[in-house]
């Protein structure tokens, strides 16, 4: 799902519980139902807050060499950050622009994006989260490297250079963890609930004891 659409659906349900938490002390007809649809709300906060990135798109990539061909075994970690918006790629598919990069391969910090090879930097989140051209970039060691996705062989390769080293990687992309103003967002949904209901729990008892 689109991040603005969970976004929007996110700020939805907060304006959702705020009004049905008024409603629940209005009075007691309809409470039952009202109740329901809040605890309905609350899990939907619950669990828009969970599934939304960091940003519009920020992953964390881990890669390591499981088949060298030239040269010797790399490994790094990079967190990448994206566009908003879809666009078309060089290699005719919808992904996302990548932005910025930091991170390590081979103990050596990476400075930053390039066009090494030929690299498009595009990220996708179906299929392949790199394409042929891949994703360029270099190194605070001089290196300059281009982790793509080799059709042929159905593989992610690592290519760099300085020295010239190449092959078959195990990869991996995955959401990096949720921003603090998610898991703020997602902690104001169960407050509106709880303080709903124990303002319901009070009325009850202050109509127990009338």
């Amino acid at each position: 799902m689109n991040f603005f659409v969970r976004r929007c659906i996110l700020s939805k349900s907060l304006t959702y519980l705020t009004s049905l938490s008024s409603a629940i002390s209005a009075g007691k007809r309809g409470r039952r139902m009202m109740k329901n649809r809040m605890l309905a709300a609350a899990v939907a906060v619950g669990a828009m807050a969970v599934a939304l990135p960091a940003h519009a798109g920020n992953y964390i990539i881990n890669f390591t060499t499981n088949q060298p061909l030239i040269g010797g075994i790399q490994t790094g970690s990079a967190t990448i950050t994206t566009s908003d918006a879809l666009t078309m790629s060089s290699q005719n598919r919808l992904g996302y622009v990548i932005t910025g990069i930091s991170g390590m391969l081979n103990m050596s910090a990476i400075t930053g994006l390039s066009g090494f090879q030929g690299s498009d930097n595009y990220f996708y989140t179906t299929d392949s989260f790199v394409d042929g051209s891949g994703l360029g970039f270099t190194t605070a060691g001089g290196t300059s490297a281009s982790l793509y996705f080799a059709s042929a062989a159905q593989k992610y390769q690592l290519t760099s250079v300085s020295p010239f080293t190449t092959g078959y990687v195990a990869a991996t992309a995955t959401p990096a963890v949720p921003e603090p103003a998610t898991w703020a967002m997602m902690l104001i949904g169960f407050g509106a609930v709880g303080g709903a209901l124990r303002r319901r729990k009070a009325q009850v008892a202050a109509v127990s004891f009338a």
